[in-house]
């Protein structure tokens, strides 16, 4: 293994268990009369939100494509005229998402004919997600709160390395992985940047492992830009003792890659595929590395701005769609 090529062993105690509860239940169910079976019925759920929050997203992009997104006033959002200087509608505007949403989204159940149910495109009470829809409104009340007193706060997307340091540190304490990340994290970050408890940073993250134990967390905060350089000394502070090595590839900031993409795909594309990028590893990650725990993690703040921002987007999805 290189220097700071930093892994992390893979654990499938919980898989093994699991699987036989699976089998015991399979065999439990050969043994009962199978004409008291009563067939499936589908019924709207987390994976079938992210099924239609992906069309969402490529709405935006098709949208974006064909130059049909609206104008704003970044202070107002009152539309604007064409010769008037704009920015597209950013990610987080109600209206705009709520046009965006499919009418229909794909269930994961099929039909007699093998082809998949599709179902009404619903927006559920908050305490009905999980962690496969919320970072997708983890993100877009971050653009709500960027947006605010004229972009004075930005959105920063991040990918941050484990050290083998802070991997050991994490290895030698009681809290899981994410609950140690998150605490560690937002102590760091509120103490680099001097944030009173009325105004801690806003985080959330994914935790990975690309697939082959190397692990890293991938999400997004919300900081000034003259709180940058101290907001990555924090990272660092928390990473611990690094190698010329690890420190080089420690921290990625992404801000400017995401200002690109929103000229090329949008805001809406831009901000919730980033959303869905992070969960592409979530099965394998839940099965082989955290024992089927969780694989996201979010501030408080962030809490409690997102189920404030979802609430009211659900509140008008309601007036228009019924």
């Amino acid at each position: 293994m290189k220097d700071c090529d930093n892994r992390i062993e893979k654990n499938f105690q919980a898989y093994q268990a699991r699987k036989q509860r699976c089998k015991e239940a399979a065999d439990r169910k050969k043994n009962t009369n199978s004409h008291e079976e009563i067939a499936k019925k589908p019924t709207f759920n987390n994976t079938c939100m992210q099924h239609g929050l992906r069309d969402t997203a490529l709405h935006g992009w098709r949208a974006t494509r064909m130059a049909l997104v609206s104008y704003y006033s970044p202070s107002t959002h009152s539309p604007l005229s064409p010769s008037t200087p704009y920015t597209t509608t950013p990610s987080h505007h109600i209206s705009t998402l709520i046009n965006a949403f499919p009418e229909t989204t794909t269930s994961s159940i099929e039909g007699e004919d093998g082809n998949p149910i599709h179902l009404p495109f619903q927006l559920p009470a908050w305490r009905r997600l999980d962690e496969r829809t919320k970072p997708y409104f983890y993100q877009l009340a971050l653009s709500e709160l960027e947006s605010t007193n004229d972009n004075h706060y930005r959105l920063v997307p991040f990918v941050f390395n484990e050290s083998t340091s802070l991997t050991q540190a994490i290895d030698t304490q009681k809290l899981k992985r994410l609950d140690y990340l998150r605490d560690r994290l937002q102590k760091a970050l509120n103490e680099a940047l001097s944030r009173p408890k009325d105004n801690q940073v806003a985080f959330w993250f994914a935790f990975e492992t690309a697939r082959r134990g190397q692990p890293h967390i991938q999400g997004a905060l919300l900081i000034r830009l003259d709180e940058a350089k101290k907001a990555r000394d924090a990272f660092y502070k928390l990473n611990g003792e690094m190698s010329v090595r690890e420190k080089q590839g420690a921290l990625r900031f992404l801000s400017g890659k995401r200002n690109q993409l929103f000229k090329k795909r949008g805001c809406l594309y831009t901000d919730l595929n980033w959303a869905d990028y992070n969960l592409k590893e979530r099965a394998t990650t839940r099965r082989e590395y955290t024992g089927y725990g969780n694989v996201v993690a979010v501030s408080q703040p962030l809490v409690k701005a997102t189920r404030n921002y979802y609430e009211r987007l659900r509140s008008e999805f309601k007036q228009q769609r019924h």
